[in-house]
């Protein structure tokens, strides 16, 4: 959980309802899945680029 705590709209439970805080947290796990692969790519890339 430590992982979501960059996201502010998790830090405190605005939502009423415990299914939006849910699907807030699906949000959020989905953005630092994307930018983790994202980095992982651009880190694979510069390593293809430096060794050629």
């Amino acid at each position: 959980m430590s992982w979501l705590a960059g996201c502010r709209r998790l830090h405190r439970r605005y939502e009423r309802k415990a299914e939006h805080f849910l699907a807030f947290v699906g949000i959020a796990a989905t953005l630092i899945g994307y930018r983790r692969l994202e980095r992982r790519s651009d880190d694979h890339e510069r390593e293809k680029t430096a060794t050629s």
